[in-house]
């Protein structure tokens, strides 16, 4: 997965792209349109306190 994402960005021209920077991009997203707690659950989080 992590060559897969590294060729679509360098294919797009996007730099200092990975795994897990598009996670907490997508958390961040989530967090703000859906709050916390479906973040948390999203992202396979036991508690909301512990990220």
């Amino acid at each position: 997965m992590r060559r897969q994402l590294r060729d679509v960005m360098d294919e797009a021209g996007v730099a200092d792209v990975t795994p897990h920077r598009f996670r907490r991009t997508a958390a961040t997203a989530i967090n703000e349109i859906g709050g916390l707690q479906l973040a948390s659950e999203l992202l396979g989080h036991s508690d909301p306190a512990h990220p």
